[in-house]
């Protein structure tokens, strides 16, 4: 049951992760970040937007609160695009009662498929 629900998230994850033809790497607008964690968009928007415990954790990623802000703005770019499974991680395991089945689902299928992976096969 579990591999069969990873193998429909690993296709929305490629939905969701468009590929810049030019640098090859993916972009991913703030609704389909907020589908891959199971969150509603405009709370991941306000989570974006202000410093809060989702910006403290991106920033212990290497994202500032000024990056954060376009996120909720303009959406996750090409030369971001690794805070997508950094918010993923966040709801699968740092956002305490605000943590969804749906990140903890898309952050396992991100470990099995492997970054790198997604962005060869995108399309």
């Amino acid at each position: 049951m579990i591999k069969n629900t990873i193998n429909l998230i690993e296709e929305q994850i490629r939905k969701e992760i468009k590929v810049n033809p030019s640098t090859g790497n993916g972009i991913c607008s703030l609704a389909g970040v907020a589908r891959l964690t199971g969150v509603n968009e405009s709370s991941l928007r306000a989570g974006l937007e202000k410093p809060t415990k989702l910006t403290k954790f991106l920033a212990t990623q290497g994202f500032s609160g000024l990056e954060c802000v376009r996120f909720s703005q303009r959406g996750i770019p090409d030369v971001a695009v690794a805070a997508v499974p950094a918010i993923i991680e966040y709801y699968a395991f740092e956002a305490g009662i605000n943590s969804t089945k749906q990140a903890t689902l898309t952050y396992r299928a991100f470990a099995r498929i492997g970054y790198s992976h997604l962005r060869i096969r995108a399309k």
